[in-house]
């Protein structure tokens, strides 16, 4: 693990990736067993190059909020819109004149 970008070694090309990519050649081709290495590692740069990067799926949670949140803003918008626009009035009611009038008009029909 880089010490300076915190990311791993394979992947990084730095001035600091590569001293740290230098030192555990010479290392390895010491022939020293992985304990030492490790030992050695941490000595030379500090216990922070011994690390595991990240766990992956720690970018997956940035992504998953983002699409419900957008579920939840398509499913609210459409009712939140229909919700705010006035309901259709109810028809005015006949006053007394008119009710009567239309009363002998369907008489007349009957």
């Amino acid at each position: 693990m880089c010490v300076s970008c915190h990311q791993p070694l394979n992947q990084v090309y730095s001035p600091e990736a590569q001293a740290e990519k230098g030192t555990l050649q010479q290392l390895a081709d010491k022939g020293l067993p992985l304990s030492q290495i490790k030992s050695q590692m941490a000595s030379d740069y500090g216990p922070g190059v011994l690390t595991k990067p990240g766990n992956p799926w720690i970018y997956i949670v940035p992504i998953v909020v983002a699409l419900l949140a957008l579920g939840l803003i398509a499913y609210t918008i459409p009712r939140w819109r229909q919700r705010s626009t006035p309901a259709a009035e109810r028809p005015p009611q006949p006053d007394q004149g008119d009710q009567e009038r239309l009363n002998r008009e369907l008489d007349a029909f009957r």
